[in-house]
């Protein structure tokens, strides 16, 4: 280890000891603590009170709490049967997971049964939270522009009018509004969500 490095984790050290103390301090101690900081380190009284006043680093102990139940290869599995499922919520996903992994087997070749059961068992909520960090990779492409994606989705039929305008003749085309000029047509132009 460098110099550097040894003065750099001392001044760390001594850091996180000055915070202990200055958070059990009272006011008079607090203000000698700060002096003292600002005589060793060089800092202003602002920025002394500043760094002292962060939280103070806790050792690094053991994760309570039940230990993970799903790894990296059932997230793995679930992001592939999202995106193919086209990115639904964990509740519908819950609910056609069966299906899908019966129809991933088919085309893929069967899973370890461990993995399947797992997944079986997974549930609504718990899927969400696997597939958070996945979501934030693949979002999902929102409809822009409401009009201009109604237009490519519409059938239009064209009458006689456009024909005519055209210059086309009636030679093999069947034209039913021969004649007719619409000059106002109410069309409902309202954008639907599906999810």
């Amino acid at each position: 280890m460098t110099p550097e490095k040894e003065a750099m984790d001392m001044s760390m050290e001594s850091l996180e000891t000055y915070r202990r103390r200055y958070a059990r301090a009272g006011r008079i101690w607090k203000s000698r603590l700060l002096d003292e900081a600002c005589a060793m380190e060089g800092w202003t009284r602002k920025h002394a009170i500043k760094v002292l006043r962060r939280k103070v680093r806790r050792q690094a102990t053991s994760r309570r709490g039940r230990k993970k139940t799903y790894g990296p290869e059932e997230a793995r599995m679930l992001e592939q049967l999202w995106l193919l499922m086209d990115q639904p919520c964990g509740k519908l996903m819950e609910a056609g997971l069966s299906e899908w992994l019966a129809s991933w087997e088919r085309h893929r070749g069967p899973l370890a049964a461990e993995l399947r059961g797992r997944l079986l068992r997974i549930s609504a909520a718990q899927i969400d939270r696997v597939l958070a960090p996945c979501k934030l990779r693949h979002p999902r492409k929102r409809l822009s522009g409401g009009r201009n994606h109604l237009r490519s989705q519409i059938p239009v039929r064209v009458g006689g009018w456009a024909a005519d305008a055209a210059g086309l003749s009636g030679d093999g085309y069947c034209f039913p509004w021969r004649g007719f000029h619409p000059r106002h047509v109410p069309l409902d132009v309202d954008r639907h969500r599906h999810q």
